[in-house]
């Protein structure tokens, strides 16, 4: 251990979920918390991951202790595409792993407490069979937050009999009316008595029992729903937001997306990102020609041959069409001067982007919590317009056309999202609400652990080698322990 490392110094260990949007945010916020003096012990099951291996490299720079722990997928990861509940469900096998592992720390280190993210509502368990605290970190809005403990915890959608009828979600700082189509597939299909639909209605209801909850937003973007969280859910919340991607290293492909934008018109360019939900033929077909008949510049991303290179030849002259493995990232893109509009599925990472940006938004939320934070962008902080919702259908040619135009014109969107990017920005440069937020998130941590240290004693440290499944991997000092 470095000479840092003691029984005094909080330790913490974090677990995430190893999805992109998830992952993302999850591993910037584990790196500011060390920067604010803390032990971190993040697990993971792929440690050779890009994303893994970015945070290490820039704690390692930084002088922060952050080491990994790697625990092998238990079971076998041949997951069906967009099995999402399943890969939830699955997840769960590392429970006993954990466990083992709590065990064999010993007061050279203690465990402080658990940060996990709320898709392992079961690691709640751990955490209370360790006699430690858990706090429970969520990826997207307080909005969404509030939307989703709603959902789970009251079920109103099984009061209505087809996917079309609306109902009202109780327990909200506003009015939202919602129907079945609009709610993530997990809540969609729930049954009682069926044992993935109980097992993923306890798992997110065990995150109502954590000691307190972390939010990726800020408190002048969200401070109704952050106090409406509070308020129903009665536990500390701590807005530590706007997190963002952190730029990775050999981001080279941004190179040529530069200059092609460096050619544009400040706030002309149509940014089209849909994330990795594959789109029909037909909905690929009416949303090219909405954009073919626009003439608005615009740089689209896409999957494989979606788009027929006609097409490309048709609109060289005012637009980029890339692949989605060799686009850069999307704060990269957002941030350049001609970028003017952003056509997205509304996830909070993809929003946040935007928001700090001041990129009004095209919205076309599809699962999860896409469809809340399509709610928040167009109705309630009004800086976008949705244009289609669903897998399902196909949004019209005019309906593209005139979703653009509102957007990229001089419209209330645009005017309300620059406004917006003001707040984001300064949250962002000033850091003033995000750095005390964080720090008396740390603060509240170091309290546990000062208030949980045992009296020193001499104790030997188990054998870790005996397990035969964990290793954990200090990188920072580039040898295992």
């Amino acid at each position: 251990m470095a000479a840092s490392d003691s029984r005094n110094t909080p330790h913490i260990l974090a677990i995430p979920f190893p999805t992109d949007d998830q992952l993302a945010p999850f591993l910037n916020f584990s790196y500011l918390l060390a920067s604010h003096g803390l032990s971190i012990t993040l697990l993971t099951t792929d440690p050779n991951s890009p994303p893994f291996q970015n945070v290490m490299v820039r704690a390692e720079y930084a002088g922060l202790n952050i080491r990994l722990l790697h625990m092998p997928f238990p079971v076998s990861p041949d997951i069906p595409e967009k099995s999402f509940t399943l890969l939830v469900y699955a997840f769960r096998s590392l429970a006993d792993p954990i466990e083992r592992w709590l065990q064999q720390q010993t007061e050279a280190l203690p465990v402080t407490c658990i940060v996990s993210d709320f898709y392992l509502g079961w690691t709640q368990t751990l955490a209370a069979k360790a006699k430690i605290p858990r706090f429970v970190i969520h990826s997207t809005s307080a909005f969404g937050v509030c939307v989703d403990n709603s959902l789970w915890t009251h079920l109103p959608h099984l009061a209505v009999r087809t996917d079309d009828e609306p109902f009202q979600v109780p327990d909200l700082a506003v009015d939202l009316s919602l129907c079945r189509k609009r709610i993530p597939w997990s809540a969609r299909l729930f049954q009682k008595f069926d044992p993935v639909s109980e097992f993923t209605r306890e798992n997110r209801l065990l995150n109502l029992q954590s000691h307190g909850i972390v939010v990726n937003t800020f408190y002048d973007l969200e401070l109704l729903h952050i106090n409406k969280l509070h308020e129903t859910t009665g536990k500390p919340v701590w807005a530590v937001g706007p997190i963002l991607q952190h730029p990775m290293a050999d981001d080279h492909q941004s190179e040529n997306v530069q200059r092609w934008l460096d050619s544009r018109e400040p706030r002309s360019v149509l940014y089209v990102c849909l994330s990795n939900y594959a789109l029909s033929a037909v909905q690929m077909t009416a949303l090219a020609r909405g954009l073919e008949e626009l003439n608005t510049p615009f740089v689209w991303v896409v999957d494989g041959n979606e788009v027929s290179d006609e097409f490309e030849e048709r609109v060289r002259d005012r637009a980029l069409v890339i692949q989605r493995g060799e686009a850069p990232q999307q704060a990269l893109v957002l941030s350049h001067p001609s970028v003017g509009g952003f056509m997205t599925r509304c996830g909070w990472n993809s929003a946040l982007a935007s928001i700090t940006t001041g990129v009004p938004m095209i919205t076309w939320p599809v699962e999860g919590d896409q469809f809340s934070n399509s709610a928040l962008v167009v109705e309630l902080l009004k800086i976008g317009v949705q244009v289609w919702e669903g897998e399902d259908g196909t949004p019209s040619r005019d309906r593209v056309k005139s979703a653009v135009e509102r957007v990229m014109g001089e419209g209330e969107e645009a005017q309300r999202a620059l406004e917006l990017s003001v707040v984001a920005i300064k949250a962002i440069k000033e850091e003033e609400a995000t750095r005390q937020s964080m720090e008396a998130f740390a603060e509240e941590i170091r309290n546990i652990a000062s208030a949980e240290l045992p009296e020193s004693h001499d104790s030997e440290t188990p054998d870790t080698e005996q397990s035969g499944e964990l290793t954990e991997l200090n990188v920072k000092q580039g040898q295992e322990v």
